[in-house]
């Protein structure tokens, strides 16, 4: 069935492998450029917030940060692999 496995009996991705990987790319760009769009619409209204919450919202932007940075380091990955 197109698009079911990733790999052909050689080992190369096949075209319609390599269309199922793009669509779920482009999903994976529409659903971070949401995130980013909801991080920027709290800047806008951002205030400091009290002393108990900060550490909560504080974990939370560093655990953005975190997964971000997991992305990009598996995203490099993935490109050094097309090389």
């Amino acid at each position: 069935m197109p698009g079911e496995t990733t790999k052909g009996l050689r080992g190369e991705t096949t075209e319609s492998a390599a269309l199922a990987i793009q669509r779920e790319i482009e999903d994976l760009v529409r659903t971070l450029q949401a995130a980013n769009s909801r991080l920027t619409k709290l800047q806008a209204g951002w205030l400091n917030p009290p002393e108990p919450n900060r550490p909560a919202i504080r974990d939370g932007l560093n655990s953005i940060k975190s997964q971000a940075q997991i992305m990009i380091n598996t995203a490099d990955d993935i490109l050094g692999r097309m090389a």
